[in-house]
């Protein structure tokens, strides 16, 4: 099983690889609460984007993940994905924001 870390409604899987074409985000945000206005962030590594807007981490040395809601966690230096949690209803599927 891959290593995985949850921190609210924002899940983070080691990956063994990262895929080709990533691009870096200009900031560590990883997501944005709807309602509070509050982020999920890193402090420090890299955000990358791919195309269809999924995002990855390539943490050359252990960073944190804060959130002014949730218990900062240490994310040891590695590769990973970002899966963001979503709800389904009747008429559609959507991401959760804190």
């Amino acid at each position: 099983m891959k290593k995985q870390y949850r921190q609210g409604d924002i899940l983070i899987e080691k990956v063994d690889k990262l895929p080709y074409n990533l691009k870096p985000k200009e900031d560590l945000i990883i997501a944005r609460g709807e309602t509070t206005g509050h982020v999920h962030r890193l402090d420090g590594g890299q955000v990358l984007v791919d195309v269809a807007g999924n995002l990855f981490l390539n943490l050359i040395q252990e960073q944190t993940l804060l959130h002014e809601e949730h218990k900062p966690i240490v994310i040891p230096a590695g590769k990973y994905r970002v899966i963001k949690q979503r709800e389904y209803d009747e008429k559609e599927i959507r991401t959760i924001g804190d």
